[in-house]
């Protein structure tokens, strides 16, 4: 069983893995830097904070809440042909159900 991997590793995999780390670098230095940002804001903004203002804060809670949800979203659309094989169908309460278990 000959696979060549150590042929296709200069050319392919490692630069590969290093696309990867540059992306998820990337990533997470953008994620920090903004959810501190929003985080400062909303903590700032909020009932008793040192800044309180509703409309900013319910604005910015909102927005929050939206992009909290997006993990969820593409996990149900990821797992829909697994729902299919296992419950018949896609679309329906049973997928639903089966989907957010």
């Amino acid at each position: 069983m000959n696979t060549r991997l150590f042929e296709y590793m200069d050319n392919l995999i490692i630069p590969s893995i290093l696309i990867t780390l540059k992306m998820v670098t990337f990533s997470f230095i953008f994620s920090v830097f903004f959810g501190f940002l929003v985080g400062i804001l909303m903590f700032i903004t909020k009932n008793d904070g040192l800044k309180s203002n509703k409309t900013i804060y319910f604005i910015t809670e909102k927005i929050v809440d939206l992009i909290r949800s997006f993990p969820t979203l593409i996990l149900m659309v990821v797992i829909t042909p697994l729902t299919r094989l296992i419950i018949g169908t896609s679309i329906g309460v049973n997928a639903a159900i089966f989907k957010l278990h």
